[in-house]
């Protein structure tokens, strides 16, 4: 463990001299120092507290934070499918590891689900439905309330959409109430993914929410898929096991111009006004009699840039976006105290030359532009949000002013192929010999023609090599030599993202910049660049021509000339110029590949013929064309391509594997994207036969949807119904069929004259269509699906890509390749057919990795198809089984209800337990006095029972059921559905009619006994029952009269 990390550090920091209106940096209860107006002139030092990021030896029995509660919310909407993987992943190897405490994860799609206390995702989790992002929130928002931990982290990893809320609530709704509650100390860490996610929510919940740790980044944004593990990466660099506040004995500012604070978190930074003379000693509230490690150091420019002014610009933005008091004059104190410190370093250079000194001069034009940009964008964000009309473009702005960048394969790269100073000097060494070796036939070479040189500087590499002090250039610095040789290629503009650096020959070139700069050189970038003329910092491109995109290059890919290839062969082939051709197209100057140049040209080599096809292509072109071929050959020369080549001939099957087998010259060899096998057979075409073009043009073609089909099928259901069968995977032709078939399919499940004979209630029948029809689907679909209807669907094919895996390949390269090569038109369409492809995906559904599908025979047509037909019947059995049981319950319970309500539509008649005994054993019902109630559950205040069904008409009249409700539930559903139509007539049975029909339509005695009370029906609605309702009346009536005969004739 590094003991820096646990000692408290004091920095000096200076202003910027001359009068400093500090203005509203304080408030008045802060005593005099920040008055507003107040002009300080004179002593313009200030003190900085770093915090340590670990907790001190000397605090390690410290009463730390309590327990932690860890809230997990996850998106797993369907717009996450295909990262919810790599979500995956990366949470189990990053952030699970450190979640201390107790935690409690959450998925949402169209409905938050709990699950449950653990720490890891599963491929289960996923629900892939709507996205209800308003629910999400507030189930984060009531577990923080309701938490008794006093430490809280919230995660939230989202795309930001939000497309269903059955309240039709928006997530502003929610956002607006998030606070920490009084004693929470609450950490938000927020992924948002994707270009489009909604940063404006984002921001709002973690300055809502947060109030932990000042200088954890606003924003966690990956906005490629590529970027999810790299961000939950940064994410858990941020955890910290348990969150310690410290208590000091002097108050500073974490943002001068806010409240001042005594309590702060590890690894803040705290500002006191005074210098460091003027503050008292530095002590933690209840260890005062433990002396604390302090270094006193001078501050620099880095820490201030990328450590101080960051935490600063957090909380500004966070205070910004609450609506809070922004203290915008902290802008001034920055650059007040930025300038001071430039002068510092300026003034020190001269008096000394320290390393340190040495370091912070080499940086002082870095981080001058560096804070200027940070301060715009800083400006922009607190003054003029509104303004960012483009969500991303404000994200863009959050990123560069809180968050530092971090290369996601950086240390990978560099473990790999790491290139230093010392590796510099022994490739010097042996360059300077091969170069005294060929130095006489150099010499003799033809003198470049103007248009052979860069078009900037005119001059090429050919030129430097004649150049009689070429030597002397060797004994420069690497990085002095890298900028000044001359590499002359063709000006290319290519996305150079982190897994290029990996896999070169996955390099996706846009464009090649055409007349009148063919031809330039990395030091004219280099030149562009130190000048700051039209010149892109980030993606490090210029714009050749003013207000021409097409002359916009980022890249230089050397060339050769023709005629000096065979002689310059050993030099190119050297260590030295593969860190410079290195340098040149991936911009990396401290890593070397030696496939970098033959990769990139393969890449520009099928950029071109895709651009500009054999049967019109311009004289440039084919110039273009004949200076890669030239360039290329000379690495074709290299032992390891030669021996793929060798094996690309003899034995294509091991050559196209990602990873062979079997080995070549004692080594595997690999296949890193389909460009290295294309761009190779195009350079040894005159050793190939007619017949192994074909073959190779089908194995390619093969290898190319064996690569790329999988991606995008990993997660599809039904693939080759999707694949082959994309009109009987319709939903509506699904419906019409089953509308045809529904007469028969019904048969397996009706064997009663009347569906409500036969059910009880509607689940009933609901669960005998599911379990009575779900064999029958296999048989009644195999007729439906002929080969006429079983077709590939070329449309999916053509859109077919994997960069990862087969480099900026499509579909339709493969033609073009075959004209190139010299493949007759026939032979392309008959391997390129949809029958012939057919093949090609049926193979990659079933040998889904190169290994699988190389080592095995083609398969025969006929093969081919019955395999299609199997598959589609068994993927379009279980979905037909869905969609049309779906119909047919839909048919049926409507049938079914129609009987039920064509019968129902009478008012159940009061009935005494005579009656029902009589009329229960004349339908075969076991039962009689002795065993009634046993029987029946009987309300003898109406005379009615609640088990069974008392409508006469009914097929189950009297017939005791456990699921008696369900049958009743079909008209209790009905909005005029006459609730306590028994229990109002009862009581207002010596009232006429109509004054029971009055009762019945305010809701009187609906609702008892904590029962639902439901909406009471129109007169409208009950005026059809007046007649049975008068009965009713009647029938208790005379029940009562009877009742007071009998008692009066007992007393």
């Amino acid at each position: 463990m590094d003991e820096d990390e646990e000692a408290f550090h004091i920095y000096t920091v200076e202003e910027e001299e001359g009068e400093q209106e500090l203005g509203k940096l304080g408030n008045a209860k802060d005593g005099n120092e920040y008055q507003k107006g107040n002009k300080r002139t004179g002593e313009k030092r200030h003190t900085l507290l770093k915090i340590p990021s670990r907790l001190p030896k000397e605090l390690c029995n410290f009463n730390e934070a309590d327990q932690v509660f860890n809230i997990v919310m996850a998106d797993t909407s369907g717009s996450m499918e295909k990262r919810w993987p790599l979500v995956i992943n990366a949470w189990q190897e990053y952030v699970a590891p450190k979640l201390n405490g107790r935690t409690r994860m959450y998925a949402f799609d169209y409905q938050v689900r709990s699950l449950g206390c653990r720490k890891h995702f599963t491929n289960k989790d996923y629900g892939g439905y709507a996205t209800d992002l308003t629910a999400a929130l507030e189930t984060i928002r009531l577990e923080v309330e309701k938490s008794l931990e006093a430490n809280i982290r919230v995660f939230i990893i989202t795309d930001g959409g939000h497309n269903y809320n059955s309240n039709y609530k928006e997530p502003e709704t929610e956002i607006i109430q998030m606070k920490p509650p009084d004693g929470k100390v609450i950490g938000v860490y927020l992924l948002g993914i994707g270009l489009e996610f909604p940063v404006n929510y984002s921001i709002d919940i973690r300055s809502r929410l947060h109030n932990w740790k000042a200088n954890v980044p606003t924003l966690f944004w990956a906005k490629e898929d590529s970027d999810i593990e790299d961000q939950i990466r940064i994410i858990s660099e941020e955890i910290v096991e348990k969150p310690t506040t410290l208590k000091l004995n002097v108050e500073g500012y974490i943002v001068p111009g806010l409240d001042k604070v005594s309590f702060i978190q590890l690894g803040e930074w705290l500002y006191f006004p005074q210098s460091p003379e003027e503050l008292p000693m530095l002590q933690v509230e209840g260890h005062e009699e433990k002396s604390l490690t302090i270094h006193y150091r001078d501050i620099t420019l880095r820490q201030l840039v990328d450590e101080l002014f960051l935490q600063w610009n957090s909380v500004l933005i966070q205070q910004h976006r609450r609506k809070a008091t922004v203290p915008t004059e902290t802008l001034s104190l920055m650059r007040s105290l930025f300038n001071g410190t430039l002068k510092k370093v300026k003034e020190d250079s001269c008096n000394t030359k320290s390393l340190k000194t040495r370091l912070q001069v080499k940086h002082q034009k870095t981080y001058s532009l560096k804070f200027s940009a940070l301060m715009n964008q800083t400006k922009n964000i607190l003054t003029i949000t509104h303004k960012f009309t483009d969500e991303i473009k404000l994200a863009e702005a959050l990123l560069k002013t809180t968050v530092t960048p971090k290369n996601k394969y950086a240390q990978k790269v560099l473990m790999m192929k790491g290139h230093g100073q010392n590796n510099f000097e022994s490739d010097a060494k042996e360059f300077r010999k091969l170069y005294k070796a060929a130095e006489d036939q150099i010499m003799k070479l033809p003198t470049p023609q103007l248009e052979e040189c860069c078009r900037i500087l005119a001059t090429s590499t050919l030129v430097d090599l004649q150049d009689p002090y070429i030597l002397l250039m060797l004994d420069e610095s690497k990085y002095d030599f890298m900028k000044t040789f001359t590499m002359s290629g063709m000006p290319v503009y290519a996305s150079i993202k982190d897994f290029s650096h990996i896999n070169p020959w996955t390099m996706i070139i846009h464009h090649i910049v055409g007349a009148p700069y063919a031809i330039i050189s990395q030091s004219a970038i280099e030149l562009y660049a130190d000048q700051a003329i039209q010149f892109d910092s980030e993606e490090k491109s210029v714009i050749l021509t003013k207000g021409n995109i097409e002359s916009k290059c980022n890249i230089v890919i050397p060339i050769i000339p023709a005629n000096a290839a065979e002689v310059l062969q050993p030099l190119i082939c050297s260590n030295l110029y593969a860190m410079m051709a290195t340098f040149s197209i991936l911009r990396n100057p401290h890593i070397i590949d030696h496939d970098i140049h033959l990769a990139a040209l393969g890449c520009a080599w099928l950029t071109t013929i895709r651009t500009h096809p054999l049967c019109k292509r311009p004289q440039y072109i084919r110039e273009r064309l004949d200076n890669i071929t030239a360039t290329a050959k000379i690495y074709t020369k290299r032992s390891s391509v030669k021996t793929y080549v060798n094996a690309l001939i003899d034995n294509p099957n091991q050559a196209l594997m990602t990873l062979s087998t079997q080995t070549f010259e004692g080594h595997y060899i690999m296949c890193e994207s389909l460009v290295k096998p294309m761009f190779l057979l195009y350079l040894m075409k005159d050793r190939l036969t007619d017949l192994q073009k074909e073959q190779m043009l089908k194995m390619l073609l093969a290898e190319f949807i064996g690569r790329t089909l999988p991606l995008h099928t990993n997660k599809m259901a039904t693939p080759f119904t999707k694949l082959f069968a994309k009109n009987v995977y319709d939903q509506n032709e699904k419906k019409t069929w089953a509308k045809k078939n529904h007469q028969v399919l019904m048969k397996q499940v009706k064997n009663c004259k009347t569906l409500l004979a036969q059910f009880y209630t509607v689940e009933e029948l609901e669960t005998t269509i599911k379990k009575e029809i779900k064999d029958t689907f296999y048989s009644l679909t195999e007729n439906h699906l002929d080969d006429d209807n079983l077709c590939v669907n070329m449309t999916m094919i053509q859109k077919l890509s994997n960069v990862g895996k087969c480099g900026n390949v499509r579909a339709s390269d493969f033609k073009v390749w075959a004209e190139e090569i010299g493949v007759i038109s026939t032979i392309i369409r008959k391997a390129a057919s949809p029958k012939q492809i057919a093949v090609y995906v049926v193979e990659a559904l079933q040998n889904r990795h190169s290994r699988y599908r190389e080592s095995k025979a083609a398969m025969a047509k006929a093969d081919v198809m019955s395999i299609i037909r199997e598959k589609v019947k068994q993927e379009t059995s279980c979905s037909y089984r869905i969609t049309v049981t779906e119909e047919l319950t839909s048919r049926a319970t409507r049938q079914w209800e129609e009987e039920y309500m064509s019968i129902h539509k009478a008012v159940a008649m009061p009935m005494t337990p005579a009656e029902i005994i009589r009329n229960a054993q004349e339908k075969g019902i076991q039962v009689d006095d002795n065993n009634f109630h046993l029987v029946y559950r009987y309300n003898d205040k109406v005379e009615l029972l609640r088990n069974a069904c008392q409508i006469s008409g009914c097929p189950h009249f009297l017939v005791p059921h456990r699921n008696f409700n369900q049958h009743l539930t079909v008209e209790r559903r009905m909005g005029n559905f006459p609730h306590a139509l028994h229990l109002v007539s009862k009581k207002f049975c010596t009232e006429d009619t109509r004054a029971v029909m009055r009762e019945v339509t305010k809701g009187t005695l609906s609702g008892t006994q904590n029962r639902t009370r439901h909406s009471p029906p129109d007169t409208q609605d009950i005026k059809p029952l007046e007649k049975e309702i008068s009965n009713l009346i009647h029938h208790y009536k005379n029940n009562e009269e009877k009742l007071k005969e009998i008692e009066a004739d007992n007393r």
